[in-house]
């Protein structure tokens, strides 16, 4: 199962892995937009994108062998919840894999920012935080590893060719919205400034 945007994701998963993948999503919109681009490139077998909430799994106990989240935990007050959800969901053995944006230890985030328009619907969890709030949830951190700088570089590169380029058709840029730019800026800010963290890892439903 895997927390999804427009499903790109899931996409390539299925099509390199040759695996059935379902993808969970709050917006409806984001489902229907993913949804046809699923039917375009013609992977309707293997990827189902569903409507529905990641503090409220609409699937049975022990049923997924890998969860899957990008940027999703920074919107979602409920920690304890969102994580022992997908405990709840995974098999036993099975794993989390998360690439996410955490609280840093330097002042206040500056917004706009790629997942807030302000700090009223941001929830960031410092990296400590959101450790021990996996763990509490049964699920046992094997790897973590932090990727400020890659994310610093790739946001750089992008920034750069919207610049000389203009926006592409479809990019990011399309979730952000016409302050995209700004957002952007603040998010390489808040990364150099150490007022946001990014890291990605994966842990292990205890047996």
């Amino acid at each position: 199962m895997l927390a999804v945007v427009w499903g790109g994701t899931a996409r390539h998963l299925a099509d390199q892995y040759e695996c059935k993948v379902i993808g969970l999503d709050i917006t409806k919109e984001y489902i229907s937009v993913g949804t046809k681009l699923t039917e375009l490139v013609g992977l309707s077998d293997r990827v189902k994108l569903r409507h529905g909430s990641a503090i409220e799994i609409p699937y049975e106990d022990g049923i997924f062998d890998i969860v899957w989240t990008e940027h999703a935990q920074m919107n979602i007050v409920d920690k304890n919840r969102f994580y022992s959800e997908i405990a709840r969901v995974l098999k036993p053995g099975g794993r989390l894999l998360f690439h996410d944006i955490f609280r840093g230890m330097g002042e206040a985030p500056f917004y706009p920012a790629p997942w807030a328009e302000d700090e009223s619907i941001s929830a960031l969890a410092t990296e400590e935080e959101a450790r021990s709030t996996i763990e509490q949830a049964g699920l046992k951190i094997d790897q973590w590893i932090v990727k400020i700088q890659e994310s610093i570089a790739f946001f750089e590169r992008v920034s750069a060719r919207i610049e000389d380029n203009g926006p592409p058709p479809i990019g990011i840029h399309l979730l952000m919205g016409d302050n995209a730019k700004d957002k952007l800026f603040n998010y390489v800010r808040n990364l150099s400034e150490n007022r946001v963290s990014v890291a990605l890892g994966m842990a292990v439903k205890m047996e």
